[in-house]
């Protein structure tokens, strides 16, 4: 046995080495903040309905291993699929449903996803 084990080690970048390398690449500093979101203000984050919180948790764990834009493209299905994601209608259904709902054409049939609409929904 070789006494020269190599072990993989994952090193951990200084964000400031990250930042800088997107600025370059972006042409600069002033380039790269203007692609960056303003975030919301306390009263906007809260004016902000439940329903529209789960849309949107639910879309983006529906785009994680998949491309974003098929999941975009065919998100309008989800909200009809999905009583635009109103909390109270959807508690009410049976795990029958939801797994009836996974196997719909129009929406991404992937039951384990779905079935994280009504835990999150919780």
């Amino acid at each position: 046995m070789s006494s020269d084990k190599r072990v993989n080690v994952m090193v951990r970048e200084k964000f400031t080495h990250i930042y800088a390398r997107a600025a370059e690449r972006k042409g600069g500093d002033t380039e790269l903040e203007s692609l960056l979101a303003t975030p919301l203000s306390a009263k906007k984050l809260k004016a902000i309905s439940d329903d529209r919180w789960l849309a949107a948790f639910s879309q983006k764990v529906f785009q994680s291993g998949m491309s974003w834009k098929v999941v975009r493209n065919k998100w309008p299905n989800f909200e009809e699929v999905f009583f635009g994601f109103d909390i109270e209608k959807m508690l009410l259904m049976p795990t029958e449903m939801w797994e009836r709902k996974a196997t719909d054409p129009a929406i991404i049939r992937h039951l384990g996803k779905v079935m994280t609409i009504p835990e999150n929904a919780i």
